[in-house]
């Protein structure tokens, strides 16, 4: 079986690159012949995959159609011959102008539904002000623009608007697409409830995270691993933690609020910037806690099944698909969004916390991990890539 797995980035961006990588890894130690499509830069990473590239455009149009992309994919087909194609994220970037040829030539697309980038111009269903915001998922971008809900401002609000209500208009995935998978329950539901009218197969398999057992030990530190920006919460973090000047924490990550972060954060607040491979890995293994403070709709944050991989329990706001992995008092425990004094609270008590009930969540933490690991994952990939190519045959027979 060879597959094409086809998204934007093909270097570390965030957790939907951790997942597209992750799975070229699991598919091709399963034997499965994998093929990639994605935008070239300095620093794309050799997946051992046979890769394609297009070069990156800043050009408004091809935002929304790329032609480069469907060149390429054209190429891809007559030369490599995929049974099936799955796309991650491709808005914005390889578009889905790749959509159309691969129907042309009876290949299946499979997409995984990462965000709510094709309902949301700005992609968090979220305004300018922060708020939690669905207004645009009826269709009527304009709500974008009034509201100027782009972080880049108003000439962005309206170019996000106008490319989404143009790409759902002339490429839609009721016609091209075979199968939508998505990452957690809350994703799918969402999207439905929004999206209307679908006749697309669904069906939701979380993304993988690979597991290995370790000794339990009590960590020194609460851990933050993600992106420094509003929504994921990291100022109520910063002023939880300068009321408990007994706790410590440690933050793992850049972004736009880098500099905000550095002037505000107390004395017992360690600002580490980005960090990967062995060392982030000692980060969780030497937690005490992982906290996901996410004032936006997380679909499945790939560092609460990280943490857990690490036996490491996780507190996290009470949003999206973060209800689907903690079970409180058990593997974790939840706050209210934005709510400083409910995170302060649970950050009191968790340092008050007797060994017993600490070590108990942490098998938990490590059990949930494992109900999610990267065997099962790969497991129902391949299964679901089977049944919508035997669909496929079957049509076209």
């Amino acid at each position: 079986m060879k597959i094409l797995l086809v998204n934007n980035h093909h270097s570390k961006v965030g957790g939907a690159e951790t997942v597209y990588f992750n799975t070229i890894e699991l598919l091709l130690e399963s034997g499965v012949e994998v093929v990639t499509l994605s935008r070239k830069n300095e620093n794309t990473i050799n997946t051992g995959a046979k890769e394609y590239f297009i070069e990156y455009s800043r050009s408004f149009l091809d935002r929304i159609y790329s032609s480069e992309a469907k060149k390429q994919i054209e190429k891809i087909i007559e030369i490599e011959k995929p049974y099936v194609a799955h796309l991650h994220n491709t808005v914005g970037g390889i578009t889905f102008s790749v959509l159309s040829s691969l129907k042309k030539a009876g290949i299946p697309a499979v997409m995984t539904i990462h965000d709510f980038r094709i309902l949301c111009p700005a992609g968090l269903f979220l305004n300018r002000k922060n708020e939690i915001c669905e207004k645009c998922g009826n269709g009527n971008y304009l709500h974008c623009i009034s509201n100027n809900c782009s972080r880049n401002g108003i000439t962005s609000s309206v170019g996000i608007s106008v490319e989404t209500f143009i790409r759902n208009k002339m490429i839609p995935l009721n016609n091209y697409c075979n199968h939508l998978v998505f990452v957690s329950n809350f994703t799918k539901n969402k999207f439905l409830e929004h999206f209307g009218n679908c006749n697309i197969e669904t069906s939701v398999i979380h993304n993988p995270v690979f597991v290995e057992q370790a000794k339990m030990k009590r960590g020194s530190y609460f851990l933050y691993v993600g992106r420094l920006a509003k929504e994921k919460g990291v100022i109520t973090l910063l002023k939880t933690f300068a009321g408990i000047p007994e706790a410590e924490l440690h933050i793992v990550g850049d972004g736009p609020l880098m500099d905000e972060c550095k002037e505000i954060a107390a004395a017992n607040v360690k600002l580490l910037g980005y960090l990967n491979g062995s060392k982030l890995i000692e980060q969780f293994k030497n937690a005490f806690f992982t906290i996901i403070p996410s004032e936006c709709y997380e679909n499945l944050p790939m560092s609460a099944l990280e943490s857990f991989s690490h036996s490491k329990p996780v507190i996290g706001s009470k949003l999206g698909g973060i209800t689907e992995l903690i079970e409180s008092g058990s593997n974790g425990f939840y706050f209210d969004a934005k709510s400083v004094e409910q995170l302060k609270s649970i950050i009191t008590s968790c340092l008050k916390m007797d060994d017993e009930q600490y070590f108990s969540m942490c098998e938990n933490s490590f059990t949930t991990a494992k109900k999610k690991d990267s065997f099962t994952y790969s497991e129902k990939l391949i299964s679901l890539y089977k049944e919508i190519l035997h669909k496929s045959n079957s049509k076209n027979a």
